[in-house]
């Protein structure tokens, strides 16, 4: 958001007065930072006096009841205040862009209306997904009943969500009666995606190109949404994808010409840690053929276990979905949501009695948090990463012969991203506006969930800043200049954190 200079001149004034400060903010530097002393010259009033009457002294032609200048009088508590009225009008005025955030998959089927006895039960499990900041959800069993795509449908479009339709093991034929009857529905404008097969293989692909083709030829030229397949990951064995994933994507791409690529990558595993690195290789094969090809990447995230992956915490689960946004995924999907029979080997957010479970609080924090930031970021293009003491991720993205790895300096106006202490490990994801020249984005993550990490992020000019993060727009201000010539601002992110920092030249807001 633009803002004017007189917007600018009172923020000048709130910085001097206050500094800067926030659990995730900048904060005062230290060492070789030091801030320079400004201030601005009072006008002196003069009096006309008649011609036989003596020159006064400056001091007797002051009033007695002149005010101060507002920097002289302003307290450090009417400066913070000034300065969060003024951060509230911009978040006010910030039209949200909502980040597209699903879940696999529809609730179980014992709990439509026609098992339960009771009218709206199946509503009501959708507005209990719906609550907790989800958007979109995936089919499952759908296919095999005549009434549950729409029951589906309509419980979707009264909650405010939107439908994918999963044709996983039909026939194009047998999709098309499904999907014709939702689009002939009065709920129609809540289906917003065709997922045609889930993790197909290398040797699957041929049959793929041909479904997906029969599917799209039977919806129309007019058919306006994305019809695509869900991938499988890096650690798929070779008999599944080959032994060279990027070009097991390629092939999918170059043969289906999928609207959207997807896949999913679940790093928490049992008895092994996790497996960061290993996701953020696989997120950047995906996500640079997905920008060869023009279309979008959306990923899930693990939010479940099984007998072989563990169900990660709040700190894993913030950290899982940050980590995806801030190397350029424009969507993401939660894997599990809902239990589908009683004694499932997944846990999930929705028991099979359509009753929340603890995961179910973790997402909504997350979600909360990720939709405080009204999806600033889905508006700037992805440039590449920088990644701060963070050698097994760097290691990763150069086995897998990625190019989104990048240095500081092909990336704005920023000089150098450093981390401040031993336990510090930072990503920066690195985004510029492409409808606005000067106007640069730093998607930051801590990639540390077990401790806060702090970084200090140095600048070649004077820039202007807004970080939105987990409570909205969190602070704005500008950086501050050092003794060299630089700009400095120090960040400091909670265990797995993530916050968007938008970044302008301090003359362009002038």
């Amino acid at each position: 958001m633009k803002i004017t200079k007189l917007f600018s001149l009172g923020l000048c004034m709130i910085l001097l007065c206050t500094g800067l400060g926030g659990c995730v903010s900048p904060q005062t530097p230290s060492g070789n930072t030091d801030l320079p002393e400004n201030s601005e010259p009072s006008t002196i009033p003069v009096t006309e006096l008649p011609q036989e009457t003596a020159p006064p002294t400056i001091e007797e032609t002051l009033p007695m009841t002149a005010a101060p200048t507002e920097e002289a009088t302003q307290s450090p508590e009417e400066a913070e205040a000034q300065k969060q009225a003024m951060m509230k009008e911009i978040y006010d005025a910030t039209e949200g862009i909502q980040l597209p955030i699903g879940g696999w998959s529809t609730p179980a089927s014992a709990l439509r209306d026609g098992y339960t006895g009771v009218t709206g039960s199946y509503d009501k499990v959708f507005e209990v997904i719906a609550a907790s900041g989800i958007n979109y959800m995936i089919t499952l069993e759908e296919w095999s009943s005549g009434s549950w795509p729409l029951e589906s449908l309509s419980s979707a479009k009264k909650a405010g969500l939107r439908l994918w339709y999963n044709c996983v093991g039909q026939s194009a034929d047998y999709s098309l009666e499904k999907i014709n009857a939702l689009l002939s529905s009065e709920y129609a404008d809540a289906l917003s995606g065709i997922y045609v097969k889930d993790e197909p293989t290398l040797g699957d692909i041929p049959d793929l190109a041909e479904l997906t083709s029969a599917i799209r030829t039977g919806l129309g030229e007019d058919f306006d949404r994305p019809v695509f397949s869900n991938l499988l990951p890096t650690y798929a064995t070779s008999g599944m994808i080959g032994n060279d994933y990027r070009a097991y994507v390629r092939s999918y791409l170059d043969a289906v010409k999928p609207d959207r690529l997807m896949f999913d990558y679940y790093p928490y595993q049992i008895g092994n840690g996790d497996s960061l690195p290993s996701m953020m290789a696989n997120i950047a094969i995906a996500r640079e053929e997905a920008e060869k090809n023009g279309i979008e990447l959306y990923t899930y995230i693990q939010s479940s276990g099984n007998p072989s992956t563990r169900e990660p915490d709040l700190e894993e689960l913030t950290l899982n979905a940050h980590l995806n946004l801030a190397m350029g995924v424009k969507g993401i999907a939660y894997f599990l949501v809902c239990e589908h029979y009683d004694g499932w080997d997944y846990t999930n957010m929705i028991d099979y009695e359509g009753n929340p479970t603890p995961m179910y609080d973790k997402i909504k924090a997350v979600n909360d948090g990720l939709n405080a930031m009204k999806g600033v970021y889905l508006a700037y293009d992805f440039d590449g990463m920088i990644l701060c003491n963070y050698q097994k991720g760097s290691q990763a993205l150069k086995r897998a012969d990625c190019q989104t790895e990048i240095t500081t300096h092909e990336s704005g106006p920023l000089l150098s991203a450093l981390h401040l202490n031993k336990r510090s490990q930072i990503a920066v994801g690195c985004f510029t506006n492409p409808a606005k020249e000067n106007d640069w984005g730093y998607y930051l993550v801590n990639l540390n969930y077990q401790f806060q990490s702090k970084v200090t992020l140095t600048f070649s000019e004077a820039v202007s800043y807004q970080l939105w993060g987990s409570d909205g727009l969190e602070d704005m201000g500008t950086a501050t200049l050092n003794a060299d010539g630089s700009y400095t601002l120090d960040l400091t992110l909670k265990n797995g954190e993530g916050a968007f920092l938008k970044v302008s030249l301090a003359t362009e807001n002038q």
